[in-house]
């Protein structure tokens, strides 16, 4: 073979394995030098279109399994899927216009399902449920067996007796609804936080109150207020007159306003009134005594000094006054 000579030899060769076919062909190349270099080169060859008859039929059965596969599964739901869903519920076709979406409702039930399955929503109690089955339930829910065993504390809040008829009928009032030991206690801290701000509030209405009174009776009465609010208090008190019950439910009432009745100037009044009808003015407090005596030392002084003085202003007469109002109120 001389130089810059091209000598190509081909055989082709089929070979047919588990279906496959492959051609094989050999080329040589002839190049400058002396050695000649082989190229072996492998290439699949399409198994339709070709002389194997077996090979085209399976190739047109996979092309119809995917088109059943895509005939069983559409890309995208139809948009009347809540009409099909829904059939005649107008009720559930009014629900399902909600979602945008059939994917968008395939989650949420998704959802539901998960928080069911966790406990986070618990089942109803049934209407025709025997008293076994309502204690099971009431148990399952932290619901006691009766309203007596509701744990009534609250932190901060201390019941008083009064509370505890208020306390019994909210707790069976509730039990009958079956709530549960958590609503229980965060009603009843409400009810204790009321309270609270109710008497507080009664409190700074009282000081009003009373400074309102002390000023009507001041303007009123003069250096007479104070001896006349004790004969007041003494009227309440003194046991000839009223009862020390009657006196104690007179001196704590109020109106429908809620107000004490004796910070009302009027009943105030009144009830001096009535004071001063049964005592007189036989009535001496104890800071009038103290000035009695105090002046009755100063008269005495007087009349030992200046007895001129003693006649002259009077302090006879007064001295003799004095004496006799001391004697009346003793």
């Amino acid at each position: 073979m001389s130089d810059n000579t091209e000598t190509i030899e081909a055989d082709d060769t089929t070979t047919v394995a588990d279906d496959t076919t492959t051609e094989t062909s050999t080329e040589t190349t002839g190049t400058d030098t002396a050695d000649d270099t082989t190229e072996t080169v492998t290439k699949p060859t399409s198994r339709s279109g070709g002389d194997d008859l077996l090979a085209d039929a399976d190739a047109d059965d996979d092309e119809g399994d995917a088109d059943e596969v895509k005939a069983a599964h559409p890309a995208s739901w139809p948009e009347d899927w809540r009409e099909k869903l829904a059939g005649e519920d107008d009720k559930w076709l009014r629900e399902l216009k909600r979602f945008s979406s059939f994917e968008n409702y395939a989650k949420s039930q998704k959802a539901l399902r998960q928080k069911l399955s966790s406990g986070e929503y618990k089942r109803a109690l049934p209407e025709d449920a025997s008293e076994e089955e309502k204690a099971e339930w009431r148990k399952d829910h932290g619901i006691p067996d009766t309203p007596e065993a509701y744990d009534y504390s609250v932190d901060g809040v201390e019941w008083t007796d009064n509370d505890k008829p208020i306390l019994e009928s909210f707790a069976a009032t509730l039990h009958q609804a079956d709530a549960p030991q958590a609503v229980v206690s965060k009603a009843l801290e409400w009810y204790g936080q009321f309270q609270q701000q109710v008497r507080e509030q009664t409190h700074e209405r009282d000081k009003a109150d009373k400074a309102v009174v002390e000023d009507a009776l001041r303007a009123e009465l003069g250096e007479e207020y104070r001896p006349s609010l004790s004969l007041m208090k003494r009227v309440l008190t003194d046991g000839r007159y009223m009862s020390t019950e009657a006196g104690e439910k007179l001196s704590a009432a109020r109106a429908a306003d809620g107000s004490r009745l004796l910070h009302d100037p009027a009943i105030a009044k009144f009830l001096i009134d009535v004071a001063y009808s049964k005592y007189g003015d036989s009535h001496v407090s104890g800071g009038e005594a103290a000035q009695l005596s105090t002046r009755e030392e100063e008269i005495k002084k007087v009349m030992s000094e200046d007895i001129n003085r003693y006649y002259k202003e009077g302090l006879d007469k007064e001295l003799v006054e004095i004496r006799s109002k001391r004697s009346r109120a003793a």
